[in-house]
Order: C-alpha cells, then structure tokens, then sequence
C-alpha cells in the first residue's frame, strides 16, 4: 500500500511538473515531449520512483487547458514492486494559472496496474483508478487534492488530502468501505513451511517506515477489515506525527464481536522503533481473537482486557523479548474445548483414592465463569500472581508464569469442589468436597494439551487425614451418644425408685395434696 500511495504521488507530481513547463514554455509553443528525460529524472529525485514515459505527451489549449500521458511503467529502485500506467489525464484552470497557481479541475489516472510480490502466487496485481481535483501552490509549494475517489481491488476510499513538498508534511482524511487483508497476506501454509516460522518466534526484520514529517495528521475511517477471516467493522483512527513520533489519540472498533478502544504511540526515529499500546476490549469473544494466532481455538469465552503494553525491536522475537506492561483480564461464560479435564481429573482420583465413582460419560469440554486476573509482563515473562475462576462445581485458583521468548508455561492451579463436577456427570465422594486438589501445568507451547497438567498426588494424604478425622469424630460422637444415653437410663430409674419409697411411706391423699397443694 505504502508504494501505491509513493506511485500515485509521483503521478500526481508529474503532471504538477508537466502544468509548470506548460506554464513556463506555453509561449514558444513547445512540445512538451522534449522533456521526458528532465520530467523522469524530476520523478525520480521527489518521489524515489523509476518513470517510464512511453507513450506520447498531448496537451491541448481549447476549450480547457488539458494535458495527458498515456503508456508509463514506474518501479521502485529494488525492482519488486512495478506498476504500468494506461493514462492520466489533467484539466487545468486558465485563470488560476495566469494568477500564478495550477488547479486541476479535475485528474483522472486510469488503468494503473501495481505488481507487488507475493509470497503465496508470485506477482499480485491490483488495479487503481483516481479521479480527484488538484490545487498547486507553486509559491509555498502545497499540493492538495480534494473530492478523491481511489478505487483499487474491491476497495474504494474517499477523501481529501494536502502535502506540503517541502517537508512532506500530510493532511490526510480518507473514509474508506472495505479492505481483505487476506489476499495479501501469506497463507497459513506459506507461514507453516516458512524458515524463519519454526520453533521459535521470527527473526525476519520487519521495515518500519512511517510517514514521521512533522506536522502531519492523519484521520481515516474503514467501514470493514478482514484479516485472517475475522471481521474488524467502524474502524477509526486519529494520528498525529512529530518529532519523529506518530500518536495514535484514537482506535475505535467493533472487534471479535465486542468493541476495541486505544492509544498508541510509536517512535520509529532510532535504530530500534519502540511502540507503546494502551488497548481496552470490551465483551469481546476470545475464540475470536485467538483465530489470529491459531487455527482451532480450545477456548471460547466472553472477555474483557485492558491494560498498557510496551516493546521495541526490528522483528517479531525482539518485538516478544522486550515488551513489558501490565494487564487486567475478565471473562465469564468460558468454555475450554478438546481438553479432557473431567475424564483425566475423575480418572486419576478414581484410580488414586478408589472411592468408586464412575468418571464415564463425562463432558469433554471444561467450562469457566467468573475469571479475573491481574498479568504483569517483564521481557517478555507474563506473571500471574493470582487467577480466581469458577469451573463447573469446583473453584478454580491459580499462579505463574508464561514465558513468551522461550515459548513456555509453568502453572500451579488449584482445584475445590463444591459438588458432583462438569455438570453432574462425574461423581465426587463426599469426602473430597472441600478439598483443594493441586494440578501442576508445565510445559512448551505445543506441547498435548491433555499431557500438559498434571494431579498433585499429594492432596491424597490431606484428604485421608480429612477422612480419618471425621471417621474418628464420628465414633466420639456415637460414643457420647451411648453415655448420654446410659446416663439418662439411670437417672430415670433412681427417680423411679426414689419415688417407689415415698409412696410406701404416705397415704394417697397426702400425695395427692403435696402434688396439687392444699
């Protein structure tokens, strides 16, 4: 995209440069294809593009000064990404000229063809027509285009932009309906066979070149962008460029099926771009998301995330090695897909305590609510001082760290069951309600997620001594019974005595009146 829009401004220049020489040499009556070799060697001093000028140079004085080119092939100095021009064609107004300024009604640049490698199909080709006015400041040197209509593949952008050719200082505001990042992306099979994908993450560097001229501002909408088949809709953004720093004010979208605000700031002036990234996503679906990185999310769940990021580097393992920051994560309705917990978490206690639950039937899914954690990231190491989750009927605890540069986990969660788990369909004996079952998750990032955690066999022992002090309860109970009931047994027959020797000594009317007075 970055060479398209250097082509279209080499274009734009080259006919800013015809409209000079026309104005310079209307006079004697030139022709102007006399100098193609000054106006190619112009193209390629302002704007780094290697001009081909074909086809003939026509201009015309009557009714409206008009001048057209037609047959130009232009390629960057590398050679990779060319481009063939079938015509361009320039109305320019007479009396803005004679007052010493170029306006052009109206440019039309048709039939523009860009070649730009691929790493999938070799060349791919993209069609680009322009249609905009055009106004000059010969004195200040300020060009701006207004009412552009940009039309390339199936995208079609709108707008008004101004450039100061001195410093190249932009004034851009573009609104624009749809962009596949897809089709210009490498596939997930290029990115799988590729060296630098590996084990590892990328040490391919990553050219960062931003439009950095001081004084530039940047307001863009998109109505639709797709990448890696997600849907990115109402996207706008507001930046700003100084000092050879670019701030971002505003990112707002609708995203993985929830909304995305942020800042960022990125300073691309030093050896090593740094960028810094403040995101905010609200009830967004994190299987979503996750398709970014992955083909098959194991995780769905509704999620919010917020926090400040900051990395700096020149490829993707730099980028993953310096970024720090810290994050505060939500979720709720969560389920973890294709990892068996409840047949290995009932199997193993089934086969450890032999209580004689029956973990068979149960959910292959492990559903999560009520997640909340704080991360804090140093170079790339992702600490987790406390996960809290509800799963199923168990409390989920958790702590530890993601190693992102080395690719690793090491994880120590905490299981307490409430009651019967993963919805009733493995039944827990019920001395083990209220026990905290410890599972250790360590590994690499492909490693089998089903091999990846592991019971701490030790909560055994706690839960036995848990079983053995309410068994040994029991039995105190059930003894104190006894005695209480012995106790009162012997209460009642001394009573009973007691009371069978004052009646042998009374009468009963005495008896009767000691009972009920006199």
């Amino acid at each position: 995209m970055k060479v398209a829009i250097r082509i279209i401004f080499a274009l734009l220049l080259l006919a800013v440069l015809m409209v000079g020489a026309l104005a310079g040499y209307m006079a004697y009556l030139f022709d102007p294809n006399e100098y193609k070799a000054e106006i190619e060697q112009q193209a390629k001093e302002k704007a780094g593009i290697e001009l081909a000028i074909n086809g003939p140079i026509g201009w015309s004085l009557y009714p409206t000064l008009a001048v057209e080119l037609s047959d130009i092939s232009a390629q960057t100095n590398d050679s990779q990404q060319q481009a063939t021009l079938e015509n361009a064609r320039a109305v320019i107004s007479i009396p803005a000229l004679l007052g010493g300024k170029i306006e052009a009604d109206s440019i039309q640049i048709t039939g523009l063809m860009l070649s730009m490698p691929n790493q999938d199909q070799g060349n791919l080709d993209l069609a680009i027509d322009l249609t905009t006015a055009l106004q000059f400041d010969t004195e200040k040197q300020i060009l701006t285009l207004s009412n552009i209509d940009l039309r390339f593949d199936e995208s079609r952008f709108k707008g008004s932009t101004t450039v100061d050719l001195n410093s190249f200082a932009m004034q851009v505001n573009l609104a624009g309906d749809s962009i596949d990042l897809d089709r210009y992306l490498p596939s997930s099979d290029t990115e799988a066979n590729s060296s630098s994908s590996e084990k590892g993450w990328p040490t391919d560097p990553i050219e960062i070149s931003l439009p950095i001229a001081d004084n530039s501002s940047y307001q863009l909408s998109l109505d639709t962008l797709i990448v890696k088949k997600q849907t990115i809709s109402d996207i706008k953004l507001s930046a700003k460029t100084k000092g050879g720093v670019l701030t971002v004010d505003q990112l707002d979208a609708k995203a993985f099926g929830g909304s995305l605000n942020a800042t960022a700031e990125i300073r691309a002036d030093n050896k090593a771009p740094t960028l810094t990234f403040n995101p905010r996503f609200k009830d967004i679906a994190a299987e979503q998301l996750m398709a970014l990185a992955m083909e098959d999310p194991i995780l769905s769940a509704k999620v919010d995330l917020a926090g400040t990021l900051s990395t700096k580097g020149t490829s993707v393992k730099a980028f993953i090695e310096n970024l720090n920051g810290k994050m505060t994560l939500t979720a709720d309705e969560g389920v973890i897909k294709g990892i068996d917990m409840a047949q290995e978490l009932c199997q193993k206690i089934e086969n450890i305590t032999s209580f004689g639950f029956n973990p068979d039937q149960v959910d292959k899914t492990t559903p999560i609510a009520n997640l909340s954690s704080d991360f804090i990231i140093k170079n790339g190491v992702v600490t987790n001082p406390e996960l809290l989750a509800s799963v199923d009927a168990a409390n989920l605890d958790a702590n530890g760290t993601v190693n992102l540069p080395k690719q690793s986990l090491d994880y120590t969660l905490g299981l307490t069951i409430k009651e019967d788990l993963f919805q009733k369909s493995c039944g827990i004996n019920p001395a083990l309600r209220g026990t905290r079952i410890p599972v250790n998750c360590r590994g690499t990032f492909d490693t089998d997620p089903v091999k990846l955690c592991k019971l701490d066999t030790r909560f055994v022992g706690d839960m036995l001594k848990k079983v053995a002090g309410e068994k040994l309860q029991a039995e105190i109970d059930k003894k104190k019974e006894a005695l209480e009931q012995q106790a009162k047994e012997k209460l009642q027959d001394s009573l009973k005595d007691k009371l069978g020797e004052q009646l042998k000594s009374q009468d009963a009317g005495s008896l009767i009146k000691g009972l009920f007075g006199n």
